[in-house]
């Protein structure tokens, strides 16, 4: 899954002031249509309903930052995992 840079969120934002609808812009950026509409629904201001680039962006980096990181599977975790296992036996 790719997630949109910097550059379309402003290119959304032009194309909006301007007039484009949601298709046009969809066709525009060449991503899936459900792309724009789920950025436009998280990332819009939820007061106005303004689309901004820059709080898009801000709310993109937000919300990866908080997202669970994935931990390696070391041998410490196979060793526990193997010996947990071997137990059910």
């Amino acid at each position: 899954m790719e997630h949109l840079t910097q550059l379309q969120r402003y290119e959304i934002s032009c194309k909006l002031k301007v007039g484009f609808s949601k298709t046009q812009i969809v066709k525009y950026l060449k991503v899936d249509r459900n792309t724009i509409h789920r950025e436009l629904k998280r990332n819009s201001n939820q007061k106005t309903g303004a689309y901004d680039p820059e709080l898009a962006e801000r709310k993109y980096r937000r919300r990866m930052s908080e997202k669970p990181k994935r931990k390696p599977f070391t041998e410490e975790k196979r060793d526990l995992a193997t010996a947990l296992l071997m137990e059910q036996l």
